[in-house]
C-alpha cells in the first residue's frame, strides 16, 4: 500500500493527533509535485509520523488479507494475531 492509498483509506481522525507531521509532509510533497516522499529523516516528529503511517498501512493490509473473498486466501486467526502483535511491537519500539 503506497503513501497516497493510506491517506485515501484512513479516517482523518486517526491522523489528527499522531499524524500532523505526516499530513503536513504529505501535503508538502504532493503540492510541490516533488517525487520525494516529503519527509526529512532528521527530526523525531517526522520519524514518529512515518512510523505511525507505516503501522496504519500494515493494519490495512492485515484487514484486507482477512477480508479476502476466498476462505483459503484469508489469514488464520493465529497468523492475524501474530501480524498484529508484530505491528504493535514495531510501533512501540
Amino acid at each position: 500500500m503506497d503513501r497516497n492509498q493510506v491517506f485515501e483509506t484512513v479516517d482523518p481522525r486517526l491522523l489528527k493527533n499522531h499524524g500532523s507531521s505526516v499530513q503536513s509532509s504529505f501535503t508538502t510533497s504532493t503540492s510541490s509535485g516533488d517525487s520525494s516522499d516529503g519527509i526529512s529523516i532528521g527530526t523525531d516528529d517526522d520519524h514518529i509520523g512515518r512510523k505511525y503511517e507505516e503501522c496504519l498501512a500494515a493494519f490495512i493490509r492485515v484487514g484486507l488479507c482477512c477480508a479476502a473473498q476466498s476462505a483459503k486466501d484469508r489469514l488464520s486467526m493465529r497468523e492475524t494475531l501474530t501480524k498484529l502483535h508484530d505491528i504493535k511491537k514495531y510501533l512501540l519500539s
